[in-house]
């Protein structure tokens, strides 16, 4: 079988991204990128199939026809089909060629190491790749175009009760939170992106939830205008999902326990038995820290609070867990575990194969304790999913002298994808 390869529009290039789950492959997520034209190329089997796609970003070097070009998660294909990314690989060295492209940048989920250990198909598919004519260096985790690690879930649809299944394989403590959450007065709404363009205020609690979160850890965050781009692009795949805190079910639990206990008090000291002391004096230690409880939440009373946010894209066979948010207030509410679980639910639903939570590790330490985001990993290892390493970045270069200025030098690609 020889394949064949051609520039299409990029409508043509999604339907083989979208089914495949490759949002960032796509015409809306290119649509995002303003320093960039869009350029799309499909392959096509004997049956004239689409058996790939790849959405380039290109840029134009100013004052001149000479361009460069980014490729976001690489290309979309089965990897190991040799003969199909080297024919790739064939036409578009030429194509470099006749377009005035000095190199492009490639990006692919190639497997590298799985919870820390080599992967073996990904080493085939990574020597396959070098053998075709790509360049790789090995980099520190913060200089690839991505984030070169994800945690993740793989689902198998074999079993029937796979949403049991899925929740009774957390940590123990995970499953706690989640009880907890619902028991202390937590709901999830859901707002996809028809809903979403009912109502902009729902954008206006993520973002101001995002702030929030990124004023307290510290990290960065885009303007209100790129997420708002991003969801009007991407709308029909998206989902925000808001953790909504609501005082009366809250009281009305805490009231119940507090009856409870005192029920339970009552019935020791009707029994008869001896030695109820220890016990009653625990009930009563309960009691105590529930009236505490409605002392702390008495603030919240008559208001409508949202304590958390996440911004979830359920697309083809993947789903991701893009953005998350959280308050500090009634953290003890534990909202993630929540938003998480419900993510996850909506994900069996739609039957995804994979669910990616994003990035879980700097890999900028010695010792993983020390890692700068080992309690976001040690969160999502309470999940039992799997931590995924990719190798990162491969080149294919038609000018040396430009690519060595530019790329290797100045990191040209990375500071444009950064800005948007």
């Amino acid at each position: 079988m020889k394949y064949k390869f051609r520039e299409v529009k990029p409508i043509e290039n999604d339907k083989f991204s979208i089914p495949n789950g490759i949002f960032r492959q796509t015409s809306g997520w290119a649509k995002l990128k303003k320093f960039f034209h869009n350029t799309c190329i499909n392959g096509y089997d004997d049956q004239n199939n689409i058996v790939f796609s790849c959405s380039l970003l290109r840029f134009y070097i100013p004052f001149t026809l000479i361009s460069v070009c980014y490729a976001p998660n690489g290309f979309v294909c089965d990897f190991k089909n040799t003969k199909l990314i080297k024919e790739f690989t064939t036409y578009f060295k030429k194509y470099m060629k006749q377009n005035s492209i000095a190199y492009a940048l490639f990006d692919p989920e190639i497997i590298k190491m799985i919870n820390f250990e080599l992967s073996e198909e990904g080493q085939i598919i990574h020597k396959q790749m070098l053998s075709s004519g790509y360049i790789y260096e090995d980099k520190k985790a913060h200089q690839y175009m991505q984030i070169n690690n994800n945690y993740q879930m793989v689902f198998d649809y074999d079993n029937k009760n796979i949403e049991d299944k899925t929740f009774n394989n957390f940590d123990k403590s995970l499953q706690y939170d989640i009880n907890l959450c619902q028991t202390r007065g937590v709901t999830v709404e859901k707002y996809k992106g028809e809903e979403y363009i009912k109502d902009s205020n729902i954008f206006d609690i993520f973002y101001d939830l995002f702030i929030e979160t990124s004023d307290r850890k510290g990290f960065g965050i885009k303007k209100k205008s790129f997420y708002q781009k991003m969801f009007n692009n991407l709308y029909k795949h998206s989902t925000i999902y808001l953790a909504k805190y609501n005082y009366d079910i809250d009281y009305k639990n805490i009231k119940e326990l507090i009856t409870d206990a005192n029920s339970k008090i009552e019935e020791l000291e009707n029994s008869g038995s001896k030695h109820i002391e220890k016990r009653v004096k625990e009930l009563n230690e309960n009691i105590k820290s529930y009236e505490k409880r409605l002392d702390t939440i008495e603030k919240y009373k008559d208001q409508t609070i949202y304590i958390g946010a996440a911004y979830f894209i359920s697309m083809g066979s993947k789903s991701y867990y893009l953005l998350g948010a959280n308050s500090k207030q009634l953290k003890f509410t534990q909202s993630t575990s929540l938003l998480v679980w419900q993510m996850i639910k909506d994900s069996l639903k739609k039957r995804v194969s994979i669910f990616n939570l994003g990035g879980s590790l700097s890999h900028t330490t010695e010792k993983i304790e020390d890692d700068p985001m080992y309690s976001v990993y040690k969160f999502k290892k309470q999940l039992n999913g799997e931590l995924v390493d990719y190798f990162g970045d491969y080149y294919l270069v038609n000018n040396s002298k430009i690519y060595n200025f530019l790329e290797k030098k100045h990191r040209l690609l990375k500071r444009l994808n950064s800005r948007f």
